[in-house]
């Protein structure tokens, strides 16, 4: 779907800059409202999630997650002689699946009607109207949104496809590395330390903050450096890269670090992934024209995500979103707003996080350390995957569940997991926080025997005191 000619209509209600999850979702749900969209994007439709990001990392895990099982498999009565990693086989799983999805995603946006354009679109005023520049047309719209994804940090080092790396040439390598260096210990991270030491490689992860998972409870965080350090993973905490003595060598990558004492230790493996964050893109594509506020370097919104130019929202990286269903939801609500519907406002507290390591980690809502810096008194329930039958049975039982509850109300205010399946498990209690469900009610629900989902369930007694499996 292309414009055709000079003739086509060019005024719209809403034209979107960026066809990643956030703008390919906001297109449709406009196009649902009857709004007259138009969705523009220079490379692919899925955007980062769909070929950089979300789905072909969690391919490759799970390719990381069967050797390992596969390994384990005479604990479960199945014998098998020397298993191998067939990286090749392995990357083209992965090609097939993010191929499969963007051929799904281009048939919604034509069951949808929603116009397609290929190409940078550049917002302008033309005589006081938005408008947007592609391929040398001007197309006007009422609303623009801009929803242009973001790109990893590199502190200005030379990136390459198998020395120096972010996870974007990871994704790509065509053989795994013997070592490896990962510098930033959040969820990428950590992501990639456990896909590449499942598979056999020598990682080693430094973070410059005293903990991983920074933003995690901290309970989950020190459990998961217990973890991760069992599976042979080097960490190194408060400790620094010094990104300008990086050096490549022919087989190798140099990297010196600095520890917390102030010494200086020199590491050496045979590639280094960069982990550290990402930066908005929003460069060259007209904004600075309208002068927007920002948040350092991304657009400031409000809970509607209009920005701070009439007609103009955003929603996903740019504005500070991290995960592609905070993307998709900040969609929801900007195109809900510009169809003069009225949506909640965007709300992080009823996000869930989730890292897809080995084991999973999920959390939504306060950590214990935040509730209490908030001043609220809190009651707090854990339970261990060890007194869950279905972990057993799983043989994955490290890990637990925490629920926190708002002492006055009784009311769920965080909940927290590491463990088999996290990632799904933490849907039941985003349910509890979004509809602000008091313990009690909850507790009145039956949950199947056997089930991981049992664990949440005996958190939730352990907030009562009345956990029966422990």
């Amino acid at each position: 779907m292309t414009i055709q000619d000079q003739t086509e209509k060019r005024v719209y209600d809403l034209a979107i800059l960026g066809g990643g999850t956030g703008g390919y979702v906001a297109a449709i749900r406009a196009a649902q409202l009857g709004l007259d969209v138009v969705l523009i994007e220079k490379n692919k439709v899925g955007g980062t999630c769909l070929h950089q990001g979300c789905i072909p990392s969690k391919a490759l895990l799970r390719t990381a997650e069967i050797y390992d099982q596969t390994l384990k498999s005479a604990q479960f009565g199945v014998e098998t002689s020397s298993p191998t990693i067939n990286w090749l086989k392995a990357l083209e799983r992965k090609n097939v699946l993010v191929q499969t999805l963007f051929t799904g995603v281009q048939g919604l946006l034509k069951k949808n009607k929603v116009q397609l354009i290929e190409g940078k679109g550049k917002i302008i005023q033309d005589q006081g109207r938005l408008s947007v520049m592609v391929n040398d047309r001007q197309i006007q719209a009422t609303h623009v949104i801009v929803a242009t994804g973001s790109r990893p940090i590199t502190r200005g080092l030379e990136i390459d496809e198998r020395q120096i790396m972010t996870s974007d040439q990871a994704l790509e390598r065509t053989s795994l590395p013997r070592s490896i260096i990962i510098v930033g210990g959040g969820a990428i991270g950590m992501e990639w330390a456990s896909l590449y030491r499942d598979c056999g490689v020598e990682v080693t992860l430094i973070e410059a903050l005293p903990r991983i998972l920074a933003t995690e409870d901290e309970e989950i965080s020190q459990e998961a450096y217990r973890q991760f350090v069992k599976r042979g993973v080097r960490i190194l905490l408060d400790t620094r890269v010094d990104f300008n003595g990086v050096e490549r060598r022919d087989h190798s990558v140099q990297v010196p670090v600095i520890n917390a004492e102030g010494q200086t230790i020199q590491l050496s493996a045979e590639s280094m992934l960069l982990s550290i964050g990402r930066q908005p893109n929003v460069e060259d594509i007209g904004l600075e024209a309208f002068n927007l506020i920002r948040n350092h370097s991304f657009l400031k919104v409000n809970g509607l995500q209009q920005t701070s130019y009439a007609g103009v929202y955003a929603i996903g990286d740019v504005c500070g979103g991290s995960f592609a269903h905070v993307a998709a939801e900040q969609g929801v609500i900007a195109v809900e707003h510009i169809a003069g519907l009225s949506p909640r406002s965007y709300n992080a507290h009823f996000i869930p996080r989730c890292i897809y390591s080995h084991p999973e980690i999920s959390s939504i809502g306060y950590s214990e350390q935040a509730a209490k810096e908030a001043g609220l008194e809190i009651k707090i329930g854990k339970f261990p995957f060890r007194g869950i039958s279905k972990s057993l049975i799983y043989g994955e039982y490290e890990g637990f569940a925490k629920i926190i509850t708002d002492l006055k109300s009784g009311k769920v205010i965080g909940a927290h997991v590491m463990g088999p399946h996290a990632t799904d498990l933490i849907s039941e209690p985003s349910v509890l926080l979004a509809n602000g469900m008091n313990l009690s009610q909850w507790l009145q629900s039956i949950h199947p025997h056997p089930t991981l989902s049992e664990v949440f369930h005996e958190a939730g007694l352990a907030v009562m005191g009345k956990a029966i499996h422990i």
